[in-house]
């Protein structure tokens, strides 16, 4: 597990928070904090914020990165270096800090996986955030409601995907089969894909080896008698700045109201 950390001493309560979840994750977690400051007294507050979790975290400030925005591509030497040594870790996850999965996505991923395995398409998380009027729950990325009918779709063994046009979730979550492909593709190269350098770095094989007739490789399991998303794949943006931001078009369509 890799998270990106540009330091700013208010977002340490945003890490306390992935670590009180993600010794959930599985039996034993690797976690790697990428961050960009060398300060002693600060790397400490950083692991602090693990103290009270089993995790093996290790903090990594990458030198002569070039540009700042490269901090968030840093992660992806740590998962090659892993693979190029014949890791045995069976999944990788990248998070941006400020993301809360819950553990209950990890069961969905590997769930999903398997069913999406045929069709050369990868599970995918839906990013949402909290209205603070009404606690209501709002998708973080998408500006308009979507027409459920022309959406591209999988049905297998009784479960429904769904492929959304704009597939940011902030994170991505691969397997070993899976990361080797990554690697191995132009997708991890900052000059490959469609936004913007910091964004890119999530965006993992979303636009690689697309099948014909779908937007991305990442799909979305819902219930297409409730017209619901499965709530497993849903991911917290906890700061929620579009929901707390009037003047944003982010963050301000209901989860319950997103399709059409």
């Amino acid at each position: 597990m890799a998270v990106t950390f540009f330091y700013r001493e208010d977002r340490l309560a945003l890490l306390t928070k992935i670590a009180s979840v993600a010794s959930s994750y599985a039996k034993h977690t690797d976690v790697f904090i990428i961050t960009n400051t060398e300060s002693l007294k600060e790397r400490s507050l950083i692991l602090n914020c693990f103290s009270n979790s089993p995790l093996h975290t290790q903090i990594i400030t990458p030198q002569w990165l070039g540009h700042p925005y490269l901090l968030a591509w840093s992660h992806l030497a740590v998962f090659r270096e892993l693979i190029e040594q014949g890791s045995n870790h069976s999944h990788f996850l990248y998070l941006e800090d400020d993301l809360l999965l819950a553990p209950e996505g990890i069961s969905y991923w590997l769930e999903a996986r398997e069913l999406l395995r045929p069709f050369s398409l990868i599970p995918g998380f839906l990013r949402y955030e909290i209205r603070p009027s009404d606690q209501t729950i709002v998708v973080g990325d998408i500006t308009a409601r979507i027409a459920l009918r022309d959406v591209p779709k999988v049905q297998h063994e009784g479960k429904v995907f769904i492929n959304l046009p704009f597939p940011y979730q902030a994170m991505y979550l691969l397997d070993q089969e899976l990361m080797h492909e990554h690697l191995a593709s132009p997708s991890s190269n900052p000059d490959f894909g469609r936004w913007n350098i910091r964004e890119k770095a999530a965006q993992a094989l979303s636009f690689w080896g697309i099948p014909r007739g779908f937007h991305s490789r990442h799909m979305l399991p819902i219930d297409p008698q409730t017209r619901t998303i499965d709530r497993r794949c849903l991911v917290h943006h906890m700061p929620n700045n579009g929901a707390n931001d009037p003047n944003s078009r982010f963050g301000k369509i209901p989860l319950a109201t997103l399709f059409e």
